[in-house]
């Protein structure tokens, strides 16, 4: 009895060093890192709003209050973009609460609701992402006065955003900066590579309406298939570029089959006369993908994009290869 006590204590004692160690190898991440990711976040989503500040400032003359306001906040900016105050929340309110007051005056929408609040203490009582929805709201309704095509503002499924969220956002960005750097290869060069297109690189998308269900996406596409081009494609890019509905996965998946739609769309257009062996094992791939496509999960979408991004660049490189050599010269004048 006594041995079996003494083993038994000998494996506790292991199994307690044991859980130590691995619960300090693989430790919830520390307060720090915590602040410092989701700082990150914070300078993200408030970017373009600040940029739209500025080109505002510029054009238009404004009152002296509006300026002393203004240089007040290209201070705090700078310090919010430095990671001062790293540990300080109420900081990074005060910062996303004076953004919103300079957008309210300075934007004056009529769509914007203006009693989002009536008195400085309304907004401390805000937390940070509702301040961050509301600029959102704002930036939304400017650009759509500018005729840029933005989708309609949707809220965060999740309101509160995690670190997790935030890097794996960052993690989707680098994966899809080669996908979205051929779509534009593509775009600013549509007579040349979809002069043999029999139909329009969008027609097909309105099969995908039926599988997306995100408000914003539904939106997206039907922007797509209206207007016969990607630029809410790319607009919705670039709001996934400022990191928002980070914390909302539907938005995530839904946007992803979209892009990758748009691939096997674009591709079956492209590839008219340029069937060779292996590119055609590889459309026949990325068709049995797509046929699938609803049961892909983030990161089968995001290896199904990987190989659509690759097929796509080599059919490209091939017709650029393919052009005669006085083009390709005339090329380096007027790209």
């Amino acid at each position: 009895m006594k041995s079996i006590a003494k083993n038994f204590f000998f494996f506790g004692i292991l199994f307690a060093k044991f859980s130590f160690c691995f619960q300090h190898q693989y430790q919830v991440i520390s307060p720090l890192t915590h602040r410092v990711v989701m700082r990150y976040y914070l300078i993200a989503r408030l970017t373009h709003a600040v940029d739209l500040i500025e080109v505002m400032i510029g054009f238009q003359k404004h009152t002296k209050n509006i300026h002393m306001c203004m240089n007040e906040l290209r201070q705090q900016w700078a310090f919010l973009k430095s990671y001062r105050y790293i540990d300080n929340i109420d900081f990074e309110r005060f910062v996303a609460a004076e953004i919103l007051k300079i957008s309210y005056c300075l934007f004056h929408l009529d769509n914007i609701d203006m009693h989002f609040f009536k008195t400085e203490e309304d907004l401390s009582d805000k937390s940070v992402d509702c301040l961050l929805n509301e600029i959102d709201k704002i930036v939304d309704c400017l650009e759509c006065e500018q005729q840029k095509e933005p989708a309609v503002a949707h809220q965060d499924t999740r309101s509160i955003c995690c670190p997790d969220d935030v890097v794996y956002r960052l993690y989707v960005i680098e994966r899809l900066k080669r996908a979205f750097a051929q779509f534009d290869r593509v775009e600013k060069n549509k007579n040349r590579y979809l002069i043999q297109s029999k139909r329009s690189p969008i027609e097909g998308l309105q099969e995908l309406e039926g599988l997306v269900n995100h408000n914003l996406i539904v939106q997206v596409v039907q922007h797509m298939m209206n207007e016969k081009k990607l630029t809410a494609l790319f607009n919705l890019w670039e709001e996934v570029q400022h990191y928002r509905y980070a914390a909302d996965q539907e938005f995530l998946g839904n946007m992803l089959m979209v892009i990758f739609g748009a691939y096997k769309n674009l591709l079956e257009n492209i590839d008219d006369g340029h069937e060779k062996a292996d590119i055609t094992k590889e459309m026949q791939a990325i068709l049995l993908l797509y046929e699938n496509i609803t049961i892909l999960s983030t990161e089968e979408l995001l290896s199904s994009i990987d190989i659509a991004t690759d097929h796509l660049e080599h059919i490209l490189n091939d017709l650029d290869e393919s052009r005669p050599w006085y083009q390709r010269l005339f090329q380096w004048f007027l790209p």
